[in-house]
């Protein structure tokens, strides 16, 4: 009979080489751990939150301005208004209405800040955020990320990533 335990303990890892292997503190948290990001993935993550605020400032401005325009319409036929104020009423709801889509253009920016193309509208969304946020209550909480999107966009690293 031949022994084959000289050939087995060659093979299997001793209990010194599987801790080792298995407690490996780097495969517990993280699979990218020492790998360095790329240049695309910096600017990813750089340009993603002011992105996201922006996006989020579009929407909220686009459904405010709508239920603006609305409750103008509402309230003048409510309290059913001399004929003199239809004109006010109609200058509020078109401000109201421009209002909307210039917040729908903010959305878009904040979407293209995400996605890194068209570097120009994003920039422009990133300006009427800081520059026109104060016309509207919450924008005490998203005129610093148009801040931050301004500083970000302005980066040339951040920039030369655009499409």
């Amino acid at each position: 009979m031949a022994d084959f335990s000289d050939e087995r303990r060659s093979t299997e890892p001793s209990d010194r080489e599987q801790r080792q292997l298995y407690n490996d503190v780097r495969d517990d948290y993280d699979d990218e751990f020492g790998r360095m990001p790329t240049d695309a993935e910096r600017v990813r993550r750089k340009v993603r939150i002011p992105g996201i605020a922006t996006a989020v400032f579009g929407v909220l401005g686009t459904l405010g301005m709508i239920s603006a325009a609305i409750g103008v319409v509402v309230e003048f036929n409510r309290l059913h208004k001399l004929p003199q104020e239809f004109e006010l009423m109609v200058f509020y709801v078109v401000l109201s209405v421009l209002g909307a889509a210039l917040s729908a253009v903010v959305f878009a920016g904040g979407l293209n800040m995400i996605r890194r193309r068209r570097y120009e509208l994003a920039v422009f969304a990133a300006v009427v955020m800081t520059t026109l946020s104060p016309c509207a209550c919450y924008s005490v909480v998203f005129m610093p990320f148009g801040i931050w999107a301004l500083v970000v966009l302005c980066n040339p690293e951040v920039r030369s990533e655009f499409h």
